[in-house]
């Protein structure tokens, strides 16, 4: 709930027009055979390897590359001789990671996986049943998958808490860094985090996951799908990065390093 983050509402309603405009275009998607049967490729399948030896070779090829990534990162805001682990301030990606990693497994073990765009495809659910309207494209909500609907429910708490525990909490509708180098207009920002939310939603139903359930969630299957779509992710979000501080990158570096030392 720092800078710009309440913005995000534009994105939540937008998260949910990408839903049901997936709900609409369904049948047009599966005719056009966009949407069809998914195959289970996995890496170990396609080595014709031990799963236990590919995931222990690609989780050091990971570590490394995490490594790598935090020496060459120029945008990382830790800095040495900080606490690994602190509520005050922001935590190294290695303790969280951690964390990440094990309420992961906590959820795999008991037959479930974390996913925020299934938290949201679940809420939806849930509010169209209590509504009477029940969406097509959402199974009936059941105990097996109502708690996915917590899930997206709670960040907005927990997001508002860890901000006001480390005192990080402020009210600016644009943050910093995008009012310096793009625009301070607040409708701007606010029309492209809700496109943004559509994209995001549309794009996660039709690709079966989004970050975290086909990229993080998915990643221990190693799944050839999840490696593809994550691979996607990134390349189109440094594209799409570019392409909105185009010409600006210098400005925006400079205004991010300000409000860094504002916010931290």
């Amino acid at each position: 709930v720092g800078a710009g983050k309440f913005v995000a509402i534009g994105g939540v309603i937008g998260l949910v027009v990408g839903i049901l405009l997936y709900s609409a275009t369904k049948p047009a998607l599966v005719e056009a055979g966009i949407l069809g049967a998914k195959e289970k490729l996995t890496l170990y399948g396609v080595l014709g390897l031990p799963y236990g030896v590919v995931a222990v070779a690609w989780g050091v090829l990971f570590i490394i590359f995490a490594l790598i990534a935090n020496w060459l990162d120029p945008a990382k805001k830790y800095e040495e001789g900080k606490p690994f682990i602190s509520l005050k301030e922001e935590w190294h990606w290695l303790p969280s990671g951690v964390a990440a990693g094990l309420i992961i497994t906590w959820a795999t073990a008991q037959g479930d996986y974390l996913g925020f765009s299934g938290a949201t495809l679940a809420l939806v659910g849930w509010v169209s049943h209590l509504i009477g309207h029940p969406i097509a494209v959402i199974p009936r909500i059941n105990e097996g998958i109502i708690w996915h609907a917590g899930l997206i429910l709670g960040v907005l708490p927990g997001a508002f808490l860890s901000a006001i525990i480390s005192r990080t909490f402020k009210f600016d509708i644009v943050p910093p860094s995008f009012a310096e180098s793009v625009t301070s207009v607040p409708w701007v920002r606010i029309v492209l985090v809700f496109f943004a939310g559509i994209g995001l939603a549309y794009g996660a139903m039709v690709g079966g996951g989004c970050t975290t359930g086909a990229f993080l969630s998915a990643y221990p299957t190693l799944s050839i799908g999840s490696m593809v779509q994550s691979g996607t992710y990134f390349i189109v979000g440094v594209l799409t990065a570019n392409l909105i501080y185009f010409g600006r990158w210098s400005k925006f570096m400079e205004a991010k390093t300000e409000s860094d030392k504002v916010y931290d």
